[in-house]
């Protein structure tokens, strides 16, 4: 049980982008058999926050690569396209959201999720408008 991340997969929030080390060419693959810290150091040494990429700073945009491959003892799911998910008019400025993440000291859960319910707390009442691109 696992899945593939295709290279190029990133994730945007304001001016701030979550994807692969240009240094890194083939895509990642996570067991999640394995224990939480070994995916999670295979995870940090591949993906990296790179900030200063031009938003409007309040969308969120998410790019999964065509070959992104989920699998499980029933078999595996490719994507044949790119997926591009936009989250629009969220009302707030988002900068900065990954980098806090980013820092969390990940043996700390619980602050971990306080934090993605304080994002997701900080949504309420707005409109999320969103928009799904099969490239």
């Amino acid at each position: 049980n696992g899945m593939v991340l295709a290279n190029g997969s990133y994730i945007q929030i304001g001016s701030e982008k979550f994807g692969f080390d240009d240094n890194y060419k083939d895509d990642l693959s996570v067991s999640f058999d394995d224990s939480s810290a070994s995916n999670t150091e295979k995870v940090f040494s591949v993906l990296k926050l790179k900030t200063g990429v031009p938003s409007d700073g309040n969308q969120v945009t998410i790019v999964i690569k065509k070959g992104t491959g989920f699998f499980t003892n029933k078999g595996t799911f490719v994507f044949k396209k790119d997926i591009k998910v936009t989250f629009n008019d969220l009302g707030s400025d988002l900068d900065g959201i990954i980098s806090e993440l980013w820092d969390v000291d990940l043996t700390n859960v619980a602050l971990l999720a306080g934090m993605a319910n304080e994002i997701i707390g900080g949504m309420d009442g707005h409109v999320a408008r969103i928009d799904i691109k099969l490239t």
